[in-house]
């Protein structure tokens, strides 16, 4: 979707309006909809039960346990939804064209899709808590990166980076929480991807709020590269067993 429709929007948007492209987007989503709600009908998907790592006394979720993922995901996503938010902007800050500011904006979504990908073969091979503490690590790096250099190309490179951190955790995460909590892991999911909510709120809104203060990206780049890093922290206190086919640490 943000491969793709970042041309259609913007092309809606120079032939017509913003309301126009806001109209789009809005039939896009029912569409969208319509379709899911159709394929899951007809694939009569259900669901079995899985064993939990971290034991449930009387099915009772982990409040504590919950928290720390939703700290740890909500700083994980953070810089993701930043860049994403702000892709364009960014790349026009170090005097990009037009053209290379909407393939900043392109380039962040197929890194995007491709860490989704990569991160669901690497999380049945690779200990979760590895990804977990190493994928916001990338972002922090990229995002350092992005606040130093003037070379808008590096930049575009850098954003896609950013994006296949943020495509990674987003698949990583709710494997993660699936093994932990087991037959409850979609319950558990449910409260901390609340975290993706705050983050999509604040992130996006923050950066434009120091931008409008100091005319430039490179402090919004430093505090969600040290939120990054606070992720990495969280997420390498957790302990998972040993129990899941192997595959967890």
């Amino acid at each position: 979707g943000s491969i793709v429709f970042a041309q259609v929007f913007a092309w809606r948007i120079a032939v017509e309006s913003m309301q126009s492209a806001l109209l789009t987007i809005a039939a896009c989503l029912v569409a969208c909809g319509l379709l899911a709600a159709s394929m899951l009908r007809s694939d009569g998907a259900s669901y079995g039960r899985a064993h939990a790592i971290g034991p449930q006394p009387g099915g009772i979720i982990d409040r504590a346990r919950v928290s720390q993922f939703w700290l740890a995901y909500m700083t994980a996503v953070f810089a993701g939804l930043m860049a994403i938010g702000h892709a364009a902007g960014i790349a026009l800050s170090k005097d990009a064209s037009t053209a290379l500011a909407t393939l900043a904006a392109i380039t962040i979504g197929i890194g995007s899709a491709l860490g989704g990908f990569v991160a669901g073969g690497l999380v049945d091979r690779w200990p979760v808590r590895r990804l977990l503490v190493g994928l916001p690590l990338i972002a922090a790096v990229a995002l350092l990166l992005i606040g130093i250099t003037e070379d808008a190309h590096a930049v575009v490179a850098l954003l896609s980076l950013v994006g296949f951190s943020y495509g990674s955790i987003i698949a990583v995460y709710p494997v993660a929480i699936a093994r932990y909590f087991g037959e409850r892991g979609p319950q558990a999911y449910g409260q901390v991807f609340t975290a993706w909510g705050f983050a999509g709120l604040v992130a996006p809104w923050s950066a434009g709020l120091i931008y409008d203060l100091r005319s430039g990206y490179e402090l919004a780049m430093v505090i969600a590269a040290m939120i990054a890093v606070l992720s990495a922290l969280c997420a390498a206190f957790f302990r998972f067993e040993h129990v899941v086919e192997g595959r967890a640490d």
